[in-house]
């Protein structure tokens, strides 16, 4: 190979990194940006909702045996009190699962179109090299993408309705904990 198409060459090869840089560069911020957040995201959110809903059943039982009326109620309604603490904890926990797989999907749609804009790189410079026209890039998203994306939108419409009924259980059991609190039944028997 003589000096001048090795140099050729060597541009073409610069070019095309460039143009790599340029294209795929936002997307692999992005996809590292996903990364990062799926990360930080599991860990104050399910922290913080597993000690609400942890906390109040660890709550009930403590003060209403501080104030003499945990069980003055029956069985009944401080079971359902603890109950719905529970059910939070599981919808919480269930809930921050459907966000990691909204996160992951989001992950996967990242990366089938930074693969499909990788191809296309590839193409550009096969066709520049062979000296053939540059094919025109194909915005059309790719079976898997689609895929990709619907999944991520089922699953972040998922963790949005268990949020929300982790919210009304940790609700039901503050409205059950304030009433046994707040109502003690008299040593007769009666209010």
């Amino acid at each position: 190979m003589d000096d001048a198409n090795f140099e050729r060459g060597r541009k073409m090869w610069h070019d095309a990194m460039e143009h790599r840089r340029e294209v795929m560069g936002p997307l692999q911020r992005k996809y590292e940006a996903f990364l990062e957040h799926t990360v930080e995201y599991g860990r104050a959110a399910l922290r913080t909702a597993l000690e609400l809903n942890g906390g109040g059943i660890i709550a009930l039982p403590s003060l209403g045996s501080l104030f003499g009326s945990f069980w003055a109620h029956g069985r009944a309604l401080p079971a359902i009190g603890v109950l719905a603490f529970l059910l939070g904890l599981v919808a919480a926990a269930t809930g921050y699962a459907f966000s990691f797989f909204h996160f992951m999907d989001l992950q996967g749609w990242t990366m089938q179109e930074m693969s499909r804009k990788a191809n296309f790189l590839n193409a550009q410079f096969n066709a520049t090299a062979a000296g053939q026209p540059i094919p025109k890039e194909d915005e059309t998203p790719t079976e898997d993408e689609t895929r990709f994306r619907n999944r991520a939108s089922a699953n972040q419409r998922a963790a949005i309705g268990v949020a929300v009924l982790s919210l009304f259980a940790f609700i039901v059991g503050a409205i059950i904990t304030a009433y046994i609190l707040a109502w003690p039944i008299s040593a007769s028997g009666g209010r």
